[in-house]
């Protein structure tokens, strides 16, 4: 995993027009998925160092807000190793849900409890 830091909007929508977003009838954009731990530490990080992204993170407890990106898609992710075995969820996001900052918070906050609710297993589908 490699970590990036964007300090404004520009550079995320530069990755995103960079990507090969692939068409998948698997995968939902109101849908989180559960994963292994592996299938997310994997993943690149996009640190997002520019506000409202700042406050946003402040907001919610988190050291910074960012995403986590495959080749082919981007995803908000939580990796909840609290007592038990790892629980891994990750949800695909667009750049109009990247802009939508009450949809952020509600999937991030308590613990990213909205974005773990009724997650459904990956599968044999690529990340």
């Amino acid at each position: 995993m490699e970590k990036y830091v964007f300090k404004n909007f520009d550079e995320v929508k530069a990755l995103f027009n960079k990507m090969t977003i692939m068409p998948s009838e698997f995968f939902s954009y109101t849908q989180s998925y559960r994963v292994g731990p592996s299938d997310i530490s994997d993943m690149d990080f996009y640190e997002f160092d520019f506000e409202p992204y700042i406050s946003l993170a402040n907001s919610l407890g988190m050291a910074c807000f960012g995403v986590q990106c495959s080749e082919i898609r981007c995803y908000l992710t939580h990796m909840n190793i609290g007592g038990h075995g790892p629980l891994c969820s990750v949800r695909p996001i667009n750049l109009e849900q990247l802009k939508d900052l009450g949809y952020l918070a509600e999937m991030k906050s308590n613990y990213c409890q909205n974005l773990e609710l009724n997650a459904v297993p990956i599968g044999d589908n690529q990340l």
